[in-house]
Protein backbone atom coordinates (compact mmCIF):
# COMPACT_ATOMS: atom_id res chain seq x y z
CA UNK A 1 0.00 0.00 0.00
CA UNK A 2 1.34 3.40 -0.95
CA UNK A 3 1.85 6.15 1.58
CA UNK A 4 1.64 9.84 0.85
CA UNK A 5 4.64 12.08 1.39
CA UNK A 6 3.17 14.51 3.90
CA UNK A 7 5.91 17.05 3.26
CA UNK A 8 4.78 17.26 -0.37
CA UNK A 9 1.04 17.48 0.41
CA UNK A 10 0.93 18.76 3.97
CA UNK A 11 -2.28 19.17 5.91
CA UNK A 12 -3.64 22.67 5.41
CA UNK A 13 -6.20 24.25 7.71
CA UNK A 14 -8.74 27.03 7.42
CA UNK A 15 -11.36 28.35 9.82
CA UNK A 16 -13.84 25.61 8.87
CA UNK A 17 -11.86 23.04 6.91
CA UNK A 18 -9.02 20.56 7.10
CA UNK A 19 -7.33 19.87 3.76
CA UNK A 20 -5.47 16.63 4.32
CA UNK A 21 -3.52 14.32 2.05
CA UNK A 22 -5.62 11.74 0.30
CA UNK A 23 -5.23 8.18 1.56
CA UNK A 24 -6.39 4.74 0.47
CA UNK A 25 -8.91 4.90 3.34
CA UNK A 26 -10.74 7.53 1.25
CA UNK A 27 -11.78 4.94 -1.36
CA UNK A 28 -15.48 5.06 -0.42
CA UNK A 29 -15.59 8.87 -0.52
CA UNK A 30 -13.66 9.02 -3.79
CA UNK A 31 -16.02 6.43 -5.25
CA UNK A 32 -19.04 8.58 -4.30
CA UNK A 33 -17.40 11.70 -5.73
CA UNK A 34 -16.18 10.20 -9.00
CA UNK A 35 -19.36 8.15 -9.61
CA UNK A 36 -21.68 11.13 -9.09
CA UNK A 37 -23.23 12.28 -12.37
CA UNK A 38 -23.60 15.90 -11.23
CA UNK A 39 -19.93 16.14 -10.18
CA UNK A 40 -18.81 14.65 -13.48
CA UNK A 41 -21.26 16.56 -15.69
CA UNK A 42 -18.60 18.81 -17.28
CA UNK A 43 -15.50 16.67 -16.83
CA UNK A 44 -15.72 14.37 -19.82
CA UNK A 45 -14.62 11.28 -17.93
CA UNK A 46 -16.32 7.98 -17.30
CA UNK A 47 -18.04 7.52 -13.98
CA UNK A 48 -16.16 5.48 -11.40
CA UNK A 49 -17.61 1.94 -11.39
CA UNK A 50 -16.27 0.37 -8.18
CA UNK A 51 -14.38 0.81 -4.93
CA UNK A 52 -11.48 -1.02 -6.57
CA UNK A 53 -11.39 1.58 -9.35
CA UNK A 54 -11.47 4.37 -6.74
CA UNK A 55 -8.55 2.72 -4.93
CA UNK A 56 -6.56 2.52 -8.16
CA UNK A 57 -7.20 6.23 -8.74
CA UNK A 58 -5.96 7.02 -5.22
CA UNK A 59 -2.79 5.00 -5.83
CA UNK A 60 -2.16 6.99 -9.02
CA UNK A 61 -2.55 10.19 -7.00
CA UNK A 62 -0.21 8.91 -4.28
CA UNK A 63 2.42 8.06 -6.92
CA UNK A 64 2.10 11.53 -8.38
CA UNK A 65 2.45 13.26 -5.00
CA UNK A 66 5.42 11.07 -4.05
CA UNK A 67 7.16 12.25 -7.22
CA UNK A 68 6.23 15.89 -6.44
CA UNK A 69 4.23 16.02 -9.69
CA UNK A 70 1.08 17.13 -7.90
CA UNK A 71 -0.41 18.16 -4.58
CA UNK A 72 -3.76 16.60 -3.73
CA UNK A 73 -6.01 17.06 -0.72
CA UNK A 74 -9.26 15.69 0.66
CA UNK A 75 -11.46 18.57 1.81
CA UNK A 76 -13.02 17.74 5.17
CA UNK A 77 -15.03 19.56 7.82
CA UNK A 78 -12.86 20.74 10.72
CA UNK A 79 -15.49 19.75 13.32
CA UNK A 80 -17.08 16.57 11.96
CA UNK A 81 -14.34 15.32 9.56
CA UNK A 82 -17.04 14.84 6.89
CA UNK A 83 -15.57 14.51 3.39
CA UNK A 84 -16.75 17.31 1.07
CA UNK A 85 -14.55 16.80 -1.99
CA UNK A 86 -11.01 17.23 -3.28
CA UNK A 87 -8.69 19.96 -4.47
CA UNK A 88 -5.34 19.65 -6.21
CA UNK A 89 -2.47 21.38 -7.92
CA UNK A 90 -1.18 19.48 -10.97
CA UNK A 91 0.41 20.02 -14.39
CA UNK A 92 3.15 21.79 -12.46
CA UNK A 93 5.83 23.15 -14.76
CA UNK A 94 9.33 21.75 -14.29
CA UNK A 95 10.53 25.12 -13.00
CA UNK A 96 7.48 25.30 -10.66
CA UNK A 97 6.46 28.63 -12.18
CA UNK A 98 2.94 27.57 -13.16
CA UNK A 99 0.44 24.99 -11.93
CA UNK A 100 -3.13 24.05 -12.67
CA UNK A 101 -5.78 23.87 -9.96
CA UNK A 102 -8.58 21.32 -9.97
CA UNK A 103 -11.43 20.76 -7.55
CA UNK A 104 -14.50 18.61 -7.05
CA UNK A 105 -17.26 18.95 -4.47
CA UNK A 106 -20.14 16.64 -3.61
CA UNK A 107 -23.41 18.32 -4.71
CA UNK A 108 -24.90 18.47 -1.21
CA UNK A 109 -22.24 21.03 -0.32
CA UNK A 110 -22.57 23.35 -3.34
CA UNK A 111 -23.11 27.03 -2.58
CA UNK A 112 -21.82 26.95 1.00
CA UNK A 113 -18.45 28.64 0.43
CA UNK A 114 -16.51 25.44 1.05
CA UNK A 115 -14.60 25.42 -2.21
CA UNK A 116 -13.78 29.13 -2.05
CA UNK A 117 -12.31 28.65 1.43
CA UNK A 118 -10.34 25.59 0.31
CA UNK A 119 -9.09 27.20 -2.91
CA UNK A 120 -8.04 30.40 -1.13
CA UNK A 121 -5.89 28.27 1.19
CA UNK A 122 -4.39 26.17 -1.63
CA UNK A 123 -3.65 29.27 -3.71
CA UNK A 124 -1.88 30.85 -0.73
CA UNK A 125 0.14 27.67 -0.21
CA UNK A 126 1.07 27.57 -3.89
CA UNK A 127 2.21 31.19 -4.01
CA UNK A 128 3.86 31.48 -0.58
CA UNK A 129 5.45 28.08 -0.01
CA UNK A 130 5.87 26.41 -3.39
CA UNK A 131 6.64 29.80 -4.98
CA UNK A 132 4.33 29.21 -7.94
CA UNK A 133 3.96 32.42 -9.97
CA UNK A 134 0.70 31.64 -11.82
CA UNK A 135 -2.16 29.21 -11.30
CA UNK A 136 -4.37 28.25 -14.22
CA UNK A 137 -7.83 26.73 -14.13
CA UNK A 138 -9.71 25.12 -16.97
CA UNK A 139 -13.44 24.60 -16.82
CA UNK A 140 -16.19 23.86 -19.27
CA UNK A 141 -17.76 27.09 -20.59
CA UNK A 142 -21.21 25.89 -19.41
CA UNK A 143 -20.01 25.25 -15.85
CA UNK A 144 -21.30 28.55 -14.49
CA UNK A 145 -20.68 27.65 -10.84
CA UNK A 146 -16.98 26.97 -11.42
CA UNK A 147 -16.62 30.11 -13.51
CA UNK A 148 -18.24 32.21 -10.76
CA UNK A 149 -15.97 30.63 -8.16
CA UNK A 150 -12.84 31.30 -10.20
CA UNK A 151 -13.83 34.94 -10.63
CA UNK A 152 -14.47 35.28 -6.86
CA UNK A 153 -10.98 33.84 -6.29
CA UNK A 154 -9.46 36.55 -8.49
CA UNK A 155 -8.84 34.49 -11.63
CA UNK A 156 -9.21 36.28 -14.95
CA UNK A 157 -10.27 34.76 -18.26
CA UNK A 158 -7.35 33.94 -20.52
CA UNK A 159 -7.82 32.81 -24.10
CA UNK A 160 -4.11 31.99 -24.27
CA UNK A 161 -4.47 29.62 -21.31
CA UNK A 162 -7.41 27.89 -23.00
CA UNK A 163 -5.34 27.16 -26.09
CA UNK A 164 -2.31 25.99 -24.13
CA UNK A 165 -4.06 23.72 -21.64
CA UNK A 166 -7.27 22.47 -23.19
CA UNK A 167 -10.30 23.26 -25.27
CA UNK A 168 -12.15 24.29 -22.12
CA UNK A 169 -12.54 27.77 -20.73
CA UNK A 170 -9.22 29.02 -19.33
CA UNK A 171 -8.54 31.26 -16.36
CA UNK A 172 -5.33 32.46 -14.73
CA UNK A 173 -4.40 33.82 -11.30
CA UNK A 174 -1.01 35.49 -10.91
CA UNK A 175 0.88 36.06 -7.69
CA UNK A 176 0.54 39.65 -6.54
Amino acid sequence: MKQNNFELSPTLETKNLILRPLSIEDSQDIFHLRSNEEVNKYLGRQLCQSLEEAGKFINIILDSTEKAESYYWAITCRKSKIFFGTICLYNISNDKVIAEIGFELLPGYYGKGIMKEAADRVNGYAFDLIKIESIVACTHPKNKSSIQLLLKLGFVKSEETSKEYSETCGFILKKN
